[in-house]
């Protein structure tokens, strides 16, 4: 089972098991958890869910990309949007859930893992956390309702995150984002599972093993374009955080599934994850320059 699922008293735990990959989401995936997530939320005897990864070295590295690529080579666009419409209705689900929510990010928590951590109101990290948003560099753009979130962090850092990929491992940066709301020891999750009699003691239990830390804001940041970034993707990056400021999160998620589709159907997409993660030279060759978007017009684009 790719997420086994198990009953803890009064709250359930999810626990993503395909470490081989880095607790990609795939399909299976997220139909599991998304009606345990309705579980959660209709079962008046739970009182929350917790979700974390299997492995030791990641929560969950994102979604299952090569798989999306495959879809969109083989014009199969209309196969790959099923995916994403059921991702996205799972983080939509999340974010409604009328219980809270805790997320143990231990190990790589990128892309689609952002997807599920950022709607629980506990978000709990360890030393080990590494934190990203990295499909600009992949031909896509920051996506499962990551644009809301992102557009939340003070000084442009999510701007800068978002267009970027940039990641992030310092727990006082973790901290300060708001991507984390508390830090633990890497050993202390079993723990915190084994002492976890009812959901209604989370923050008791979380207050004891959190990490005295004291949140910083990162030093200076560059948004300058560098090639190893679709240009594409950069641009429309930029633009969807910037608008997600004075949007709620219904309506930033219906605009990645629009944007989805159209990504489907782009060349950057194909080309970044072939030399992100199928040959992997790390040499990606993009259709344009970042000097041919200086007058793009982003609702064109849309429609």
């Amino acid at each position: 089972m790719t997420v086994t699922v198990h009953r803890n008293n009064d709250y359930l735990i999810m626990r993503l098991n395909r470490p081989q990959a880095l607790n990609a989401l795939n399909f299976e995936m997220i139909q599991i958890l998304s009606k345990t997530i309705a579980e959660i939320d209709q079962d008046e005897t739970l009182l929350g869910g917790v979700l974390l990864g299997d492995g030791g070295k990641a929560f969950c590295a994102g979604g299952d990309i090569k798989i999306a690529r495959e879809m969109a080579i083989a014009g199969r666009v209309n196969e790959a949007m099923e995916f994403f419409k059921a991702e996205y209705a799972l983080n939509k689900k999340m974010f409604h859930c009328s219980k809270p929510l805790l997320a143990i990010m231990n190990g790589v928590t990128m892309g689609g893992g952002v997807g599920i951590s950022l709607p629980c109101r506990y978000r709990v990290a360890t030393q080990k956390t590494l934190w990203a948003m990295p499909e600009v560099g992949i031909g896509f753009f920051p996506d499962v309702g990551g644009a809301y979130y992102l557009s939340k962090i003070p000084n442009e850092y999510g701007l800068y995150l978002g267009v970027t990929g940039a990641r992030v491992n310092d727990t006082k940066h973790l901290l300060w984002s708001g991507i984390a709301t508390h830090i633990v020891d890497e050993t202390a999750p079993d723990k915190i599972l084994e002492g976890l009699k009812s959901f209604a003691e989370i923050e008791t239990i979380l207050k004891n093993y959190a990490l005295p830390i004291v949140p910083e804001q990162p030093p200076v940041w560059n948004l300058d374009y560098s090639k190893d970034r679709s240009p594409l993707s950069v641009t429309v990056a930029r633009e969807h955080i910037t608008r997600a400021a004075h949007e709620n999160f219904d309506q930033v998620i219906a605009r990645d599934l629009i944007l989805a589709c159209k990504f489907m159907a782009e060349p950057d997409f194909a080309e970044g994850v072939r030399a992100a993660v199928v040959d992997k030279d790390k040499n990606p060759q993009w259709q344009k320059t970042i000097d041919q978007f200086t007058q793009f017009d982003f609702d064109q684009y849309l429609n």
